[in-house]
């Protein structure tokens, strides 16, 4: 690696874990006992994400969750992702997503979105309306199977 050359996402991903195994397989102990989501584009303009954890492994993703009751979350998006997404659809998706196992609305919710060059922080009223919508669309699929239940 240079200095002056920009280095791809999983290039920085398993430069982390390295770090990572190193420490755990030295001293036996896992300093870094935090798992990592690292996201980003590489120069050909790819986007990427990666996971590591403590004990050093990384793995690339395209939908991933980590934390207290991620699992339900990680269950969520394997049922429900799809390649062809947009961005507005992406961001349907993890707020629905995230909304499994979160009941306080956006009280705990912070999102972004990466594009090419940019990153943004969802504002706290471009989440409401998201969460409004998914919210809504739950109540709605709800009602049809009650529906369905009673015919």
């Amino acid at each position: 690696v240079n200095y002056e050359d920009a280095m791809d996402v999983d290039l920085i991903a398993r430069s982390v874990a390295e770090v990572q195994q190193k420490s755990t397989q030295s001293g036996g102990s896992r300093p870094y006992g935090v798992s990592t989501i690292i996201g980003g584009f590489n120069s050909d303009g790819t986007p990427q994400m990666w996971l590591t954890d403590p004990s050093g492994t990384c793995a690339s993703w395209r939908a991933a969750a980590i934390g207290r009751n991620s699992q339900p979350v990680i269950e969520y998006m394997e049922k429900e992702y799809k390649d062809e997404m947009d961005s507005e659809a992406a961001t349907r998706f993890a707020v629905k997503s995230l909304l499994e196992v979160v009941e306080s609305g956006t009280k705990n919710i912070e999102l972004v979105v990466m594009k090419r060059g940019s990153v943004v922080t969802v504002s706290e009223e471009a989440l409401q309306s998201y969460v409004a919508a998914v919210e809504k669309e739950k109540e709605e699929e709800a009602a049809k199977k009650k529906r369905g239940a009673d015919e």
